[in-house]
């Protein structure tokens, strides 16, 4: 596409949306706004409304029309609420009740998205509820003296984009039916109703969509839609102009915005208004939301002072409200940091053979609190550094980071780093993919990109919203890529997940661990089950996941836990594959594999442990049935430092082990308290350990390589290798992986031990691109080896709705030979609700359990 038609294409689109506004006139003003002095303008429902505050042209639009009323703008929206469906943390307070906290004057309500995914059998209901619900907000008097005026929108339409996405036509056919139900609703209750969905059901898709996802919208369609909402609230055109004061002012309100999200959708909720606000930990919380308060209430001042046209917002007025000084940690003179650092390394105990060496420490490179760590197909270590835990301070704006760390000479230690993105908060999982880095920004699930090779972020989406906030420590993290292409979170217990995706919403709470497919944005509850807080995630080389439950000691062998379940559900308690008596807390799992280690321990499991015994212990695994059993052996690490914390672990490209010491005499999140002068807010250390006689690896740039080099490189023995180079591959367009990878696999060496193991890579390449290949994945189903076949069956499931007689197939192999390929059988049958399915597995039961 040439870069005039690009630009044709995009002017048409414009016109377009141009001419549907038009629509949308003074004489079709559907209800002209006029808020008195003072008042308050709260939004409510769903992700729509959420996203307002984020990208706040309409509240912009409303600050400028009447610059002189002094309002106070609200977003009390939560993603994936439905008007009778609005979940929330425990205590966290009613609608009611924060309504009438922000004395709502105004209220803006969101809904019908999410219900429509539902379909004409439950429309009655939802018209029912809605009526209901506006019915009882009309009621009320939340300022104390008038009823609220109550604005109802509709829905977006859902767009058309193509590629792995839905087909949006039988979505797009219920909202019509549920917009128009709103819109008689509203009618009867003369409740003014703004109609989203006819103006952006007409735009057809292009380069420049209006959505992300075809169902939440961009910021060019956050930008045009706030015009509509405009337009049809009888807001002067005169306020619209887009110029350097226009902008001035979003900024203002955006820190604003920030501060009282931080407020209300705050982290820890638990130790604010939850079970454990009587905790050392939450002592001081509550107190400092009403700091907060006090921040947005000032921040007020400064968004009313720069609404007029003639008046710029004043940002060092800002900086001066939020300007907050703390205590923290002194920083010890350069030698004596040093010196700290080589009476750690003494501390160390290892087995006769192994070495330990500092990589980088916050002496040199700024990572204080690491928490996470991946290698990118250069080779490079990502860290995530978290000096912000376990809370936001009122005012302060957090500035945790995700740094890159580089070995430039190849001597075991880092000597140059870039700091990739800064003011984030609370990162506690990352992994870099499809050119960018996913990362934790909860509630949301945001994407980093950058765009113009200098490593540094310069665009950032996100992509879900929702997730629970109730505990810092328990939210997204420990993220990992499966050998199918899909991203595996974890979340622990308290946390309250209501998602939005193109499927419809997504809901998890008190354990879940997440799938989430890139391409097809497919977000899945995969693991509903009552974990502490799992902190472990890693796969075998034959796709066997692994997980680990930090706070329990707890460590599972996976697949059995995958049968379908419906929320709230929770799965029954699993055994602990581990035969030791001891539940030690561990944080970070992973298996050995790499030729820099000696044979004796390959394929051994290690966990980091950071209470009692802070090190790594060092399991050896062995097929017990449809699973493994793991028994305990030397120990591969242990520290008689007490302020040792070791919360990640990875194998690095040249085959060494890396292990993420957060370092901190405070080890208990809210059993002490949130500013408890000894939180080391400053420290952190990355340590490698190497065996002396094995050379290290050579690290491959994979950068430097073609695909069918990449591809041969799915051959190597390192689990870690394999897992960059399918990294990597991810990144490229499937138009120049996927017919060399068809190559590739027809020129495999059927003589090869590893065969088919090398041909299931192959498969999961395929898996990771979205696009089933039936013959290959019927091949393997046939394999010798049965972890081969376990491996096919599971991707057999996923594509089922590509694969002819999927479902029979999978009832054939719930009676497989094999308990382990049984096992995945029959967890794949439990997702089908149906009678052949109950059948299958009724049969299958009869077999050896």
């Amino acid at each position: 596409m040439t870069l005039e038609y690009k630009q044709r294409h995009l002017l048409c689109i414009n016109l377009l949306f141009i001419v549907l506004l038009a629509s949308c006139n003074k004489e079709k003003v559907v209800y002209r706004l006029d808020p008195s002095p003072g008042s308050t303008i709260v939004f409510i429902g769903n992700t729509f409304a959420e996203r307002l505050q984020e990208h706040n042209y309409f509240e912009t639009l409303l600050y400028q029309s009447f610059p002189d009323r002094k309002l106070r703008v609200r977003n009390l929206a939560w993603s994936a609420d439905e008007v009778n469906l609005r979940p929330r943390p425990m205590n966290f307070g009613t609608l009611d009740e924060h309504l009438r906290q922000q004395e709502a004057g105004i209220i803006f309500a969101s809904f019908g998205l999410n219900e429509a995914f539902d379909g004409p059998d439950s429309l009655e209901s939802f018209r029912k509820d809605l009526g209901k619900m506006l019915s009882h907000l009309q009621q009320q008097q939340y300022n104390g003296t008038e009823h609220p005026q109550v604005i109802l929108i509709s829905p977006i339409a859902h767009e058309e984009l193509g590629g792995f996405l839905p087909d949006p036509s039988t979505n797009n056919r219920y909202l019509k039916e549920y917009v128009k139900a709103m819109e008689e609703v509203a009618g009867d209750l003369d409740v003014p109703f703004i109609d989203l969905y006819e103006p952006t059901a007409g735009l057809e898709k292009g380069p420049d969509s209006l959505t992300i996802n075809g169902i939440h919208l961009n910021d060019r369609g956050y930008r045009e839609v706030s015009q509509l909402l405009a337009r049809t609230l009888g807001l002067p055109e005169s306020s619209w102009t887009d110029n350097e004061h226009s902008r001035q002012l979003r900024r203002a309100i955006a820190k604003k915005n920030q501060h009282f999200f931080y407020r209300f959708k705050a982290q820890n909720g638990e130790y604010i208004y939850g079970r454990r606000r009587e905790w050392a930990g939450g002592q001081t919380l509550p107190e400092e939301s009403m700091r907060i308060d006090r921040i947005v209430s000032r921040l007020d001042s400064v968004v009313w002072a720069g609404s007029p046209g003639n008046a710029m917002p004043d940002m060092e007025a800002i900086g001066r409200i939020t300007d907050f000084r703390e205590e923290s940690n002194p920083e010890a003179p350069e030698s004596a940091a040093r010196q700290a650092l080589e009476e750690a390394k003494a501390a160390f105990v290892l087995p006769e053979g192994y070495q330990i060496e500092l990589f980088a420490s916050e002496v040199d490179f700024p990572i204080a609190n690491p928490v996470a760590i991946t290698f990118d197909a250069r080779g490079r270590m990502w860290v995530a550094s978290m000096p912000t835990y376990p809370h936001y301070l009122p005012g302060k704006l957090p500035s945790d980071r995700l740094v890159i760390l580089e070995d430039t000479d190849q001597d075991g230690k880092a000597d140059s780093h870039q700091v990739f993105a800064d003011s984030l908060y609370l990162p506690l999982g990352f992994e870099l993919g499809q050119g960018g880095v996913y990362v934790t920004q909860a509630p949301d699930l945001v994407f980093l990109k950058d765009t113009n090779g200098d490593d540094r972020a310069d665009l950032r989406k996100t992509l879900l919203s929702g997730f629970g906030t109730e505990d810092s420590h328990h939210t997204l993290s420990a993220y990992t890529w499966g050998p199918d292409g899909a991203l595996y979170i974890h979340m622990g217990t308290f946390l309250h997940s209501q998602v939005e995706t193109p499927y419809g919403p997504r809901r998890g709470a008190y354990g879940t661990t997440w799938r989430y497919e890139p391409r097809t944005m497919k977000l899945e509850s995969y693991i509903s089950y009552p974990y502490a807080n799992p902190w472990g995630n890693v796969f075998t080389r034959d796709g066997t996941h692994i997980i680990a439950d930090v706070s329990t000691g707890m460590n599972y062998f996976a697949p059995p836990m995958t049968v379908a379940i419906d929320y709230p559900k929770k799965h029954m308690g699993m055994r602990d594959f581990l035969t030791a008596k001891a539940k030690p807390k561990t944080c970070g799992v992973e298996i050995v594999s790499s030729r820099a280690f000696p044979e004796a321990v390959q394929g051994n499991i290690l966990f980091n442990t950071f209470i009692g015994f802070q090190g790594i212990r060092q399991h050896v695994p062995k097929e017990a049935g449809s699973g493994i059993i793991a028994d305990e052996t030397v120990p591969l690490l242990q520290s008689k430092d007490p302020n040792f914390r070791p919360v990640d672990l990875k194998f690095g490209p040249d085959g060494a082990l890396y292990v993420v010491d957060w370092y901190d005499p405070i080890v208990q999140h809210g059993e002490q308290s949130f500013r408890d002068p000894l939180r080391d807010h400053v420290r952190g250390r990355i340590w490698r350990i190497t065996y002396q006689e094995k050379e290290p690896l050579k690290i491959v740039d994979l950068t430097q390589l073609g695909v069918t080099e990449l591809l041969d490189r799915l051959k190597v023995y390192e689990d870690r290798e394999r897992y960059r180079v399918r990294t990597r591959l991810g990144d490229l367009p499937e138009e120049e992986v996927l017919p060399a990878l068809k190559q590739w696999i027809d020129q495999l060496d059927s003589n090869d031990a590893a065969y088919e193991y090398h041909k299931l890579e192959g498969l999961w390449v395929y898996q990771q691109f979205s696009r089933p290949q039936e013959s290959l994945v019927l091949e393997l189903l046939k394999a010798r080896d049965p972890h081969v076949r376990a491996a096919a069956t599971r991707v057999l499931y996923y594509w089922a709705g590509q694969v002819s007689g999927a479902p029979e197939r999978l009832a054939e192999l719930a009676t497989d030979p094999s308990p382990r390929v049984r096992l995945e059988g029959i967890v794949s049958l439990s997702h089908f609700k149906d009678e052949s399915a109950v059948n299958a597995l009724l049969e299958a039961s009869e077999l050896p359990q």
